[in-house]
């Protein structure tokens, strides 16, 4: 049975990490920050600062720290306890790997829920744009891209438990090649053919190709939402599926020789 007393556990273990840990604060505030600032005055020195252009490219860094703070949460944190050799001490307690996990994507929520309001205020401050204007269609969204962060969170999980901390680049790396490939900040028509190709195979291409139809033309093409979240379900269960098996193997093998 699942204690949601340990769940807040893990949740509360990660917070205090939060709160004294230096480069977990740079991840979640000072980064966001820097993206806002640098990005927006980049793309305002090029285009006019009310067109939708430049609204959607504010709205774009916004929704693409959902997907990178949602993974981050799954891939850093379980790298967090790779480091500190804490991993065996975790599962030597009563706390089932459903539960921390449970932790882990309450944490991703609370801290994406700080990032965003970050982003926002940064957002009008800097440049006068209200990021809320789309509306429930920003929940939407910011659900959607929730489920890509989760799923490619855990498939990068799977790999640390399979492999350790010899590819643990892939928790920065990895993420980023799906920004091109999603259209965050341009068109996926813009893409050469080949990549739109690879495009509608990601979740997350939807997402931001919705975004800038409502934007540009006030049109919200519910299929696409639905392609969005049926790929999003295919492969969070894939994902789960394959960091449950790596977990599996590396308890067979011995969680404490995992470096």
């Amino acid at each position: 049975m699942i204690s949601y007393r340990r769940i807040y556990a893990i949740v509360l273990r990660h917070m205090y990490n939060l709160k004294n840990n230096f480069d977990r604060m740079v991840d979640t505030f000072y980064w966001p920050t820097v993206d806002m600032i640098l990005f927006g005055l980049t793309v305002g020195a090029f285009t006019q600062s009310k067109t939708p252009v430049f609204f959607s490219i504010i709205l774009g860094i916004c929704l693409w720290f959902v997907v990178w703070r949602s993974q981050s949460d799954i891939t850093v944190n379980l790298l967090e306890e790779f480091w500190s050799d804490n991993l065996a001490n975790i599962f030597a307690a009563p706390i089932t790997i459903f539960e921390w996990l449970a932790g882990l994507l309450v944490v991703s929520i609370i801290k994406l829920s700080m990032t965003l309001i970050l982003l926002a205020v940064l957002a009008y401050l800097f440049y006068a744009v209200n990021v809320t204007a789309i509306g429930w269609l920003g929940m939407v969204y910011i659900l959607s891209l929730l489920l890509t962060g989760w799923w490619f969170g855990l498939l990068s999980a799977g790999m640390f438990m399979r492999h350790g901390t010899s590819i643990q680049t892939l928790a920065w790396s990895g993420p980023v090649i799906l920004m091109p490939l999603s259209g965050t900040y341009f068109p996926v028509s813009s893409l050469p053919q080949w990549v739109q190709t690879l495009s509608k195979f990601l979740p997350s291409s939807y997402i931001f190709e919705s975004m800038r139809s409502v934007i540009y033309s006030g049109e919200i093409h519910p299929e696409w939402l639905l392609a969005s979240f049926a790929l999003n379900g295919i492969y969070l269960a894939l994902a789960a599926w394959f960091f449950m098996r790596s977990f599996a193997r590396a308890r067979e093998n011995g969680i404490a020789h995992l470096k």
